[in-house]
C-alpha cells in the first residue's frame, strides 16, 4: 500500500522503477517553471535526480517542438549534460518569434540552410539566444 520512494546518487526510485521523466496529465505537455519549483519543494527526492544526457536530449526535442523550432534550430549531438540544460533553458525562456522569422527569411533568400546547428563552442560562449546571431 502506498509508494515506496528512495533517492540515491543514481536517481530516484519509486516502486522499484527509476524515475527518468515527470509527465503532466497530457504526456506531451511541458511543466512550467512554477510547476517544477512546486515539485522540487514538495518532492525532496527530486533534488537528487540526475537526468541522463539521453533524457535531457529528449526533453530538448520536446521543447523545440512545443515552440515550433524543430525545423529552425538544432543543437549539436555532442552537447554534454550541463550544455543540454542550458539549451533547454534557452529554448524555454527566450522569445523566438523574431529570430525564427529572420532565419526563415534568410533561408528563402539563400543565405542559410535550416535547421541551423548550434555547436558546443557556440553554447559555451553565449548565455542567450545571441548564440544564433
Amino acid at each position: 500500500m502506498g509508494n515506496n520512494h528512495s533517492a540515491n546518487r543514481h536517481g530516484a526510485v519509486i516502486d522499484d522503477h527509476t524515475l527518468d521523466f515527470l509527465h503532466k496529465a497530457d504526456r506531451d505537455a511541458l511543466h512550467t517553471r512554477s510547476e517544477v519549483g512546486s515539485l522540487r519543494v514538495t518532492a525532496h527526492f527530486l533534488y537528487e535526480v540526475d537526468f541522463s544526457a539521453a533524457v535531457l536530449r529528449n526533453r530538448l526535442g520536446r521543447c523545440l517542438a512545443a515552440k515550433g523550432l524543430q525545423t529552425i534550430i538544432a543543437f549539436d549531438a555532442q552537447l554534454d549534460r550541463p550544455l543540454l540544460l542550458k539549451a533547454i533553458w534557452l529554448v524555454d525562456t527566450q522569445q523566438w518569434t523574431e529570430v525564427a522569422n529572420a532565419l526563415k527569411l534568410a533561408r528563402q533568400r539563400g543565405f542559410c540552410q535550416l535547421p541551423i546547428t548550434l555547436a558546443v563552442a557556440d553554447m559555451q560562449r553565449h548565455d542567450s539566444k545571441q548564440v544564433g546571431r
